[in-house]
Parts: structure tokens; sequence; C-alpha cells
């Protein structure tokens, strides 16, 4: 008779401890083997520690960088140049992305990479132990006489022996003892090493100065460097680099941005002291010209001892007057419109600074002008960065030539009007003439040597202002960059 009863609880109890038990035979077909996975995690582990100890970590400095626009200027800063459109770049928007464009150049990083030496590495040797980064901290130099570009990447050692003398290994011929300050040459060019003021404190140390072409090393800084705008229309840029030595990579940032706010502030001096000077030379000239008009005036007075003007005279005299300043205006305005057809005419003057449009009524003229004078200088800018035949400068040449074309349509305009406006008062002041016989011939002649003296002493007195304007404003040579954050890990 077959037993139908349940089964004893203590059944499925067994087969649940036998399944957990049978993990056993697994570990041991294995265990044989636990020598190679014990033998595998220490060298794990070594590789990590040595990986730890021979590889530096890489760190991200950067520094913040705020772009102020000079047109946030007070109203009296601006009015220095107003009438001077021409040297108006001074007052010029200041374009984010250009400036951008101005800290990676080569131009900047290189004075950078060169005042700091970083085609050249120092490390001093520990044995077997980590070789110390020697950044900052080295007791030798390395000076580059002349060389040949480019260098081919090498390593040098070099034994202190004392204060005066070291030893070089791995330099071919020229490996042995040396005296600081020595040249030699070899296939990098001349060179020398020169010692620092803590040499004492490494004798008998042994440094090694990897040394690399210095134009790759200029464009590898650049390659490397991140110069990236925060927001629009935000003026805040970011500057960043990754570096293993924490101070070489605040020192690059911080003497780029050095280098930048110099070369910005020269760039001010510049045009100011060409301004000034351009005054200056005026200055001069009418300078003699008015004693010379004054003594004339003075010696024809003495001479025919004339002391009053009746009202004929002076009737006359004003109508001259107003006629001459207006003819004097309209010979300024035709004599600039000349130069400016010169050089829009001119086959080669992409370059140069456009003339003068003081004087210039014709507003619609005076701003064509401008924006020309705004796109060569953006052009100008470039050219500090990019050879001149980079397709980025075929729109900018575009520009030039549509704002050219513009502009000598307008001219032709003006120049027919301003003659059609000479010949009138031309005509009108020989009309005047006519009716000043009747003047003695003595007070017709002073009254012509008084206009010259007035005319003179309007433009000097008018030229003198400018110039104290422009001295008082620019004096300071203030940047246009503040610096929100130097350069931090």
């Amino acid at each position: 008779m077959i037993d139908r009863s349940i089964p004893d609880n203590k059944y499925p109890q067994a087969n649940a401890n036998s399944d957990a038990i049978n993990l056993r035979p697994l570990f041991a077909r294995y265990s044989n083997y636990w020598p190679l996975f014990a033998g595998s995690l220490v060298i794990a582990i070594l590789c990590a520690l040595i990986y730890r100890k021979y590889v530096p970590p890489t760190y991200q400095i950067m520094a913040t960088l705020e772009i102020q626009d000079s047109n946030d200027k007070s109203p009296a800063e601006k009015t220095s140049l107003v009438d001077f459109q021409q040297l108006d770049q001074l007052n010029a928007p200041r374009v984010v992305e250009n400036e951008m464009e101005i800290l990676k150049s080569n131009q900047i990083i290189k004075r950078v990479v060169d005042h700091f030496q970083l085609w050249a590495d120092y490390k001093i040797q520990h044995g077997f132990r980590k070789d110390r980064d020697a950044y900052g901290i080295s007791p030798i130099k390395i000076n580059l006489l002349n060389y040949d570009i480019p260098i081919s990447p090498q390593k040098l050692k070099f034994k202190i022996i004392d204060i005066n003398t070291y030893e070089l290994t791995g330099g071919g011929n020229n490996s042995g003892r040396h005296h600081f300050g020595d040249v030699i040459n070899d296939k990098i060019g001349s060179w020398n090493i020169t010692a620092n003021n803590n040499i004492k404190n490494y004798v008998d140390s042994v440094v090694e100065v990897g040394i690399k072409d210095p134009e790759g090393t200029v464009l590898s800084y650049q390659n490397a460097l991140k110069v990236e705008a925060q927001q629009k229309p935000a003026t805040v840029i970011n500057i960043s680099i990754n570096d293993q030595n924490v101070k070489r990579g605040e020192d690059f940032i911080n003497y780029l941005i050095l280098f930048y706010r110099q070369a910005e502030i020269s760039e001010k001096n510049r045009i100011a002291k060409n301004t000034l000077q351009f005054i200056d030379n005026r200055l001069d000239s009418l300078s003699g010209q008015l004693n010379h008009a004054e003594n004339k005036i003075e010696g024809y007075r003495s001479q025919n001892e004339l002391t009053d003007v009746n009202a004929q005279s002076q009737m006359y005299l004003q109508q001259i007057q107003s006629n001459g300043e207006k003819l004097n205006d309209i010979n300024i305005q035709l004599n600039i419109i000349n130069k400016l057809d010169e050089y829009l005419n001119a086959p080669s003057n992409n370059n140069n600074g456009v003339p003068s449009t003081l004087g210039i009524q014709d507003q619609h003229l005076v701003e064509l002008v401008q924006k020309l004078s705004d796109v060569q200088l953006e052009k100008n800018k470039l050219l500090a960065s990019l050879p001149e035949k980079n397709p980025a400068f075929d729109p900018l040449n575009s520009q030039i030539a549509a704002l050219k074309t513009a502009i000598k349509d307008n001219i032709r305009s003006i120049k027919s009007s301003l003659l059609t406006t000479q010949q009138s008062l031309q005509g009108f002041k020989s009309s005047v003439q006519s009716s000043i016989k009747n003047v003695p011939v003595q007070e017709h002649q002073l009254a012509g040597m008084g206009r010259q003296q007035s005319n003179k002493e309007t433009l000097y007195n008018y030229l003198l202002q400018q110039r104290e304007q422009i001295a008082l404003t620019y004096a300071s040579s203030a940047s246009n960059v503040r610096l929100v954050d130097a350069a931090h890990i």
C-alpha cells in the first residue's frame, strides 16, 4: 500500500542546504590557481601605484577678463576726438570675438614662451625616485644664443660640480666639464648655461634639461589655449589651459594677459602720439604764419598812420569776411574731397589710414568713411594673427571695395555742388571787391591782412584746444580690459 502522507519538513531544508554547499566544488576546482589570482592582484596594485607615482596629474588653470567697451566712457572722455573722426579708432566699439583672436595670436603667445623659456623643461633627478619638476626653482638656465629652426627635441644632463662649474653628459663632443657662461656650439646651435641665485643649494645634483623647438612650443600652447566667451551679449572672457605644473600654467595665463594689455596700451599710445604730432606740426606752422601776419598789420598801421575804421569799411569788411569764411570752408571741403579721392584711386593703400573727414558737412559721407576706417582697422587686427592671403579676409576685402565705390559716387555729387557754390562765392567776392574801390587803398589792404590774421588765429586756437583735450584724456593710457579673476587652479 502506498504511503500518501505528507513528507517531513526536514527534507526540503536539507535540500536547500545542499544547494548552498554545492559552491564548494567550484572553489575546489580553481583553488589550485590561487597564486595566479594573488599575483594578478599584486601586479594590478603595483601598476596603479607606479602610474600614480610617475604620471603627474593635469590641472586646469583659468582666468577671467572683462572687455570694456570704449563707448561706456564718460562724455568728457568721448569728446576729445569727436571732431577728429579719422582718429576715432581709440573710441571704436570693441568686438569680443576679435579680442579673443588677439589673445590667441602667435605674437603674444611667443612673448610669453620666450619670457619663461617654456621650450626648456628642467627636472632635478633623484635616482630611482620620481624626477622633480624644477620649473621656477631650477639652479641653472639654458640660453639659446643662435639656432636654426626647427630644433630637434633632445635632453641634456648637467651635473653641478660647484657654483662655477658643471659637467655635461649626453652632449657628444661637448661632453665634459664647462664653466657657467661658456658658449657651446652643437647641432642645436650656439647656447650657454648660466647659474641662478640658488645654485649653491644644488651642488652635486643632476639637472635634466629637455629642449624643444621654440616655434613648435608656441604652436602647441596656441592649440592648447582655450579662450571662450561666457555668453552673448556679455563681454566676459574665460581663458584656460591644462598643465601638469600649476605655477607654470598660472604664469603663462597671467603674463598672456599682461602682454595683451601692454599691446593694447601700446596701440593707444601710438595713435595718440601720431595725433599729437600732427597737431603739433600744424601749430608750429600756424604760429609762424600768425606772427608774420600780426607783424605785417602792425608795420602797415605804423607806416600809414591808420587808427580809425569808418562804417563803410566795416560793412565791406564784414561782407568780405563772411564770404571769405564760406569760401574757405568750401576750399577746405574740396581739399578734403580731393585727398579722399586720391586715396581711393591709389593702387595700394588698403592697409593705410583713411584721410581725415574733418570739415565735411555731408554726414552720409562721414559715416561711409568711418565705416571704411572701421573695416580696415578690423582687417589690420586680423593681420596680426593671419596671413593676408587667408580666405578670412575675403568678406572684409569685398566690404572695403563696396564702401569705396559708394564713397566715390557720393564724392562726385558733393564735389559738383561745392564747385557751383565756390563759383557763386567767388562772383560775390569780385562784386564786393569792386565796391571797395571807393575805400582808401590803405584800409582795403589792412582789411585783407586782418582777415588772414583772424582765420589763422581761429584755426590755431581750435587746434590748441583739441591738443589739450587729447593729451588730458589719454595721458593715463588706461586699458579697457579689466581682470575679473587672475589665473587660478
